[in-house]
């Protein structure tokens, strides 16, 4: 299983989140889920929420 699109919706401090984890238009994969996402920010900035 593959995610494809994450929505949060007032979850902490997400008040409208949208993440889109597809390939772009004009990619040979064009809206198939993406092989690898790497998560990558600061301490505090709710990567693990």
């Amino acid at each position: 299983m593959k995610i494809s699109k994450i929505h949060l919706n007032n979850f902490f401090q997400f008040k409208d989140f949208h993440l889109d984890l597809t390939y772009p238009k004009g990619h040979s994969k064009e809206d198939f889920p993406l092989e690898k996402v790497c998560i990558i920010g600061q301490s505090v900035t709710g990567k693990t929420t």
